[in-house]
């Protein structure tokens, strides 16, 4: 099994939402889609990031 890079995979999210949100905008982006982009789950995303915030 390939050792865990916490960084490598902040950089792989923080990439991918900016792809993210250039392709569809800040209503139209998806958390599923952010996490297919990064090869990762979206249990992840929500652990480095938290939540969506205040409604």
């Amino acid at each position: 099994m390939a050792p865990r890079d916490p960084e490598a995979k902040r950089r792989a999210l923080l990439e991918a939402a900016l792809a993210e949100f250039a392709e569809h905008g800040i209503a139209g982006a998806t958390v599923d889609r952010l996490a297919g982009r990064a090869q990762c789950s979206v249990g992840l995303v929500y652990t480095y990031f938290g939540g969506r915030g205040p409604r």
